[in-house]
């Protein structure tokens, strides 16, 4: 994973790992699917995905201002989560409190479910989330086939999820778009439609 640090004018951030890249190698294939800076420590996260075949892996890492990866997470500053064996994500959110949420899609035998992974600022599973950090759903009867694409937090503090599924209520095989309403504890919340 490439991180690429540019000043206003579009040059090199000489003032990030000295020369405005920093590479960071979670340990196989890794591809990047998002990227937010913490507004209370200035830290940058970033999600990817890392590994090949059917065993692939979310990923975080967590780089202070100056490009150097930081010890307080995972003491190497980045980590490497197996959800259900084959995890792809695709977006993250910085919360308060230096809470990191990861979306993405986990493929399980012939289904493809949402999946969210929430880690504190040290990189520990956050177990007020869904019990042990990690919240899936699906949508389909007899299956599912539900990819995450993005995550942001409304002014609630609610997690909202946007993706896509296969599974139109008209039985085609189109695309349809899909969001969802999550709270703060990893529950999915089916009072009322998502909101901004």
């Amino acid at each position: 994973v490439l991180i690429a640090a540019l000043t206003g004018n579009g040059k090199a951030n000489n003032g990030f790992n000295a020369n405005g890249r920093l590479v960071i190698d979670f340990g196989s294939d890794d591809v990047a699917s998002g990227i937010q800076v913490d507004p209370v420590s200035g830290d940058l996260y970033v999600a990817a995905t890392t590994g090949t075949g059917i065993s692939r892996n979310f990923a975080v890492a967590r780089v202070n201002q100056s490009g150097v990866m930081s010890t307080i997470f995972d003491t190497d500053g980045k980590a490497v989560y197996n959800l259900f064996g084959d995890d792809v994500a695709a977006d993250l959110l910085v919360q308060p409190a230096g809470k990191v949420v990861v979306a993405g899609s986990s493929f399980v035998t012939t289904d493809i479910f949402l999946s969210l992974l929430r880690v504190g600022p040290t990189g520990a599973f956050d177990t007020t989330f869904s019990g042990d950090g990690v919240a899936s759903t699906g949508i389909g009867a007899g299956g599912s086939n539900l990819i995450a694409t993005s995550v942001a937090r409304n002014s609630n503090g609610k997690i909202i999820v946007a993706g896509y599924t296969n599974f139109a209520a008209s039985g085609s095989d189109s695309n349809d778009m899909v969001v969802l309403d999550f709270n703060a504890d990893g529950s999915e919340d089916f009072t009322t439609p998502p909101q901004a």
